[in-house]
């Protein structure tokens, strides 16, 4: 048990093992977000986030939960209770701090789906609830199984980022070399062409590229993201690099440029006066 205002009873989630997500109830400990930042462990739902409509129908989903009518930004407190905490399945919670009265209840998922993943079996379900209802089911595996909303193009997909030697892969794999919130770029090796299936929610303006080329994110799982990966070894990174900000930034160096040139002819316009 571990008392919400004690710093000490959370040092047990190490920096070293921060590749994971730990689920915090936000109603009645609202001081318990802050800490994962302080102590370098992810809050599935971030820092105060904007929650995306797909990932709160999923959250409440999952759990059989109603969500709730009057709030956007904060999940139901009945998934923490126990034997819901752990039910999203797909988005690698490990830890979960469960409300018991006036305490905070530390829990552990007996198993957790690992941050990254290669998956060599897609099936196509264009709907998405059925996804939904798919993810739901028992003997739904993800290591094993990636849901894909529409089938990608095997030619493009596959053959931008085949293998270009003879060299045989000895083991498949895939590890996080760096994790950032808005650069992640990982290593992996299959055999065969594959899917890597990263638990790190769909949404636009992140880039993938494989080997440095471009390459199709997918929509995966209902609301996470996938990519196709040819046989061999690859080095993957992924980029947040929406359009908004490029506008954005050139919008800024437009107006420095007005901003320079207004002054200097300011200063031009009163060596002249004098």
């Amino acid at each position: 048990k571990a008392s919400p205002s004690m710093d000490s009873n959370f040092t047990l989630l190490d920096k070293r093992y921060r590749l994971y997500r730990v689920y915090i109830p936000m109603l009645g400990f609202s001081d318990l977000p802050s800490r994962g930042m302080k102590f370098h462990y992810y809050n599935i739902d971030g820092y105060s986030p904007i929650v995306l409509e797909s990932y709160y129908q999923f959250i409440h989903s999952m759990a059989d939960i109603p969500k709730p009518e009057f709030t956007r930004h904060t999940l139901s407190p009945l998934i923490f209770l126990r034997n819901k905490e752990f039910s999203s399945k797909i988005l690698g919670v490990k830890y979960a701090i469960v409300k018991s009265g006036n305490q905070a209840i530390l829990a552990k998922a007996r198993w957790f789906m690992p941050q990254a993943v290669l998956v060599k079996d897609a099936i196509i379900l264009p709907d998405l609830d059925k996804q939904l209802q798919y993810i739901k089911k028992a003997d739904f595996n993800p290591l094993k199984q990636v849901l894909l909303e529409k089938a990608p193009d095997y030619n493009e997909a596959f053959t931008s980022n085949e293998i270009h030697s003879n060299a045989l892969v000895k083991e498949n794999f895939v590890k996080i070399i760096q994790y950032h919130p808005n650069w992640i770029e990982l290593k992996a090796s299959s055999d065969k062409n594959t899917y890597l299936l990263l638990s790190e929610l769909f949404y636009p303006g992140w880039k993938a590229y494989v080997d440095g080329k471009n390459v199709p994110i997918l929509r995966a799982d209902y609301l996470l993201r996938a990519i196709p990966l040819a046989t061999g070894e690859h080095n993957i990174i992924f980029v947040y690099r929406p359009m908004s900000l490029v506008i954005g930034a050139l919008i800024t160096f437009l107006t420095l440029l007005i901003l320079l040139g207004y002054m200097y002819l300011i200063r031009y316009r009163k060596k002249r006066l004098w």
